[in-house]
Order: structure tokens, then C-alpha cells, then sequence
């Protein structure tokens, strides 16, 4: 393997341990970490118009996103597709 590899390799591998490390902390309460993840999502998205609809600064457990975020089909979600589609044309013009 040449050097430049290795480095890169090495490189790569460093920049992961701290992921990989806080991985191998979550195996242990998967339901803990998973209910992290949802709150994180829902706490950046809470402003946006959709957030705000279904109430996700509010949201604290599962069984609330269960209530409040419906499952939906693609022509229940096309117009908030839509909407944000429209938008990100606007900022690109």
C-alpha cells in the first residue's frame, strides 16, 4: 500500500473513533439513544411549517409522534413536497 494510502486510511480512522465509540455506548439502551435521535430531528424541525402542523415542540414521547404524525402515503405528503419544492426554486433564483 503507499504511504499517501496509509495516511488517508489512518486519517479516516481517527475521524471515526468518536463515532464509533458513542455507537458501542448506544448498543447498550438502544430505545434511549433512539428516542435522542427522534427528539433531535424533531426539536431542528419544529419551526418548519410541517413541524409546526403536527406540533413537534411538544412532542416528548413516542406515543405523541404516534398521535400527532400520522402515517401518511405520498398524495396525503405531495403538498408539503410541493410546498418546499417551491421554495427552494425561489432561493436558488
Amino acid at each position: 500500500m503507499k504511504l499517501s494510502a496509509a495516511v488517508a486510511n489512518s486519517a479516516w480512522l481517527a475521524s471515526s473513533l468518536p463515532a464509533w465509540a458513542r455507537f458501542q455506548r448506544e448498543l447498550h439502551a438502544p430505545a434511549e439513544a433512539q428516542l435522542q435521535v427522534l427528539t433531535r430531528i424533531l426539536r431542528n424541525n419544529a419551526n418548519n411549517a410541517y413541524g409546526r402542523a403536527c406540533g413537534f415542540r411538544d412532542i416528548d414521547r413516542y406515543a405523541q409522534f404516534q398521535e400527532r404524525v400520522p402515517i401518511m402515503d405520498y398524495d396525503t405528503l405531495a403538498p408539503w413536497i410541493t410546498r418546499i419544492s417551491r421554495k427552494k426554486i425561489r432561493s436558488e433564483s
